[in-house]
């Protein structure tokens, strides 16, 4: 593993979203020829090339309407739907009678189902007496939303995966193991062994919308199976299942939900659970939006020493450009168990990109650093348990199939995950690497 590499990397995405930052500003001359070559681009179809002029002189000049509505313009001409969304809502909150851009908001929220919307916007700019064309124009409109009004909607994502993991067990690293209080006897764990495995993973989602557009409920089932070929002890099987009412107002979207989760090793019970979750989603501007997550859990294990409550605050920025994105997740949590040799505070910093190239190829790689603190002495070890996660994931998926509407998809993809854990007991100490090769199926 060359992690000189990977910090190159990560300094690179770093570099890329403080580009705008750093870059000298534009004359007038400059910005208005920029801005005439961008219009001119697209008036003759190269919208690409379009985006990524009015993307530019965004970044030099994010309150100019005529960039910004050149911008959702060309993001929508590109099938970029839901940015296009993003930038005329916000061009509504400073401008609400801007007439035109209600128009081409309707028509981006056509395109990504939300016909009630859609149809809210067009009867607004209907009301304010346009002229005749227009006038037949959003016709037809509300005519096409009211026959393709829906108020359920269906989501889902089936994945089956192979692959090969040198350490399924996590054994540490040393195999022989002091315990300090029997000095003089420590214990000899059994070696390492690798091992091929199978899984797959389902994802289904439901959506009701109410007839005014902004209230929802959304209910979600998941279940996540992993089987190895020689280390059966090693199997598990998730289930999982939320349901909760939603409120989107403008660009921010507020979800709440309750949950349960069953997890299974080796085909018998290792953990139930139920929580009550609470998320907020808030696009800053088309390229950088955050999300907000808390959770309260409560945990029963099939050891009764380990039940437990957990509590966990998120935070997530992402930053995305045309081919692009960048997001670090910051997580604290807190878990109170029956037997205080399992309480801990936990933080983790998740940080990763991902570049979208021709041909539907895309570039991920991510990390992970976590740090656990736990709260009393570990009678066997007589000293407290501190534990430093670190992970680095690099990946490759192809797509190979998109339906006309964009609606559906299928991918493929294969990646390497190598994780490494600092322990102040050493049983705790391991090293591990796994490579999985993936189908996935998007509805």
């Amino acid at each position: 593993m060359n992690m000189p590499r990977s910090t190159c990397l990560f300094a690179f995405c770093l570099l890329m979203m403080s580009w705008p930052i750093l870059a000298p500003a534009m004359t007038q001359e400059v910005y208005q020829g920029l801005f005439d070559a961008g219009k001119k681009a697209f008036d003759e179809g190269r919208v690409g090339e379009a985006y990524d002029t009015f993307n530019r002189l965004f970044i030099e000049n994010p309150r100019d309407p005529a960039v910004n509505f050149m911008l959702g313009r060309s993001a929508f001409e590109q099938g970029m739907y839901e940015e296009a969304v993003m930038i005329y809502d916000r061009m509504l909150i400073e401008a609400p009678d801007t007439h035109r851009v209600r128009l081409e908001l309707g028509r981006a929220l056509m395109r990504l189902g939300d016909y009630e919307n859609a149809k809210m916007h067009f009867l607004e700019v209907m009301e304010s007496s346009p002229p005749e064309a227009v006038r037949e124009n959003i016709k037809r409109y509300v005519e096409a939303a009211n026959r393709l009004q829906q108020a359920h909607f269906i989501s889902g994502i089936l994945r089956g995966f192979v692959g090969w993991d040198d350490n399924p067990k996590v054994l540490p690293d040393d195999r022989v193991i002091d315990i300090p209080v029997l000095p003089g006897f420590p214990f000899t764990l059994e070696e390492k062994d690798d091992d091929w495995f199978g899984g797959s993973f389902l994802q289904l989602g439901h959506r009701y919308k109410t007839d005014a557009g902004r209230l929802f409920w959304d209910t979600s089932l998941m279940n996540y199976n992993v089987w190895y070929d020689t280390q059966s002890s090693e199997s598990i099987n998730f289930v999982s299942i939320q349901t909760g009412p939603g409120y989107s107002l403008n660009t921010v979207t507020l979800t709440s939900a309750f949950g349960a989760n069953h997890l299974e090793r080796h085909y018998e019970k290792y953990l139930d659970s139920a929580h009550l979750s609470l998320s907020v989603n808030h696009p800053l501007y088309p390229q950088l939006g955050y999300t907000v997550t808390t959770r309260f859990e409560l945990r029963d294990f099939e050891d009764d020493a380990r039940d437990s409550w957990d509590a966990l605050l998120a935070v997530q920025p992402v930053y995305s450009m045309k081919r692009l994105s960048c997001f670090v997740g910051l997580r604290y949590e807190y878990e109170d168990a029956d037997n205080d040799e399992y309480d801990l505070h936990r933080v983790e910093a998740i940080p990763g990109a991902a570049w979208t190239f021709p041909a539907a190829v895309t570039v991920r790689l991510s990390g992970r650093y976590s740090y656990s603190h736990y709260k009393a002495v570990y009678s066997l070890f007589d000293e407290k348990r501190k534990d430093r996660l670190m992970s680095i994931t690099t990946g490759l998926s192809k797509d190979l199939w998109i339906s006309h509407n964009t609606k559906r998809l299928f991918s493929t993809g294969l990646e390497h995950t190598w994780a490494k854990t600092h322990s102040s007991i050493d049983l705790y100490d391991y090293e591990q690497n796994r490579i999985t090769f993936s189908g996935t199926l998007m509805f």
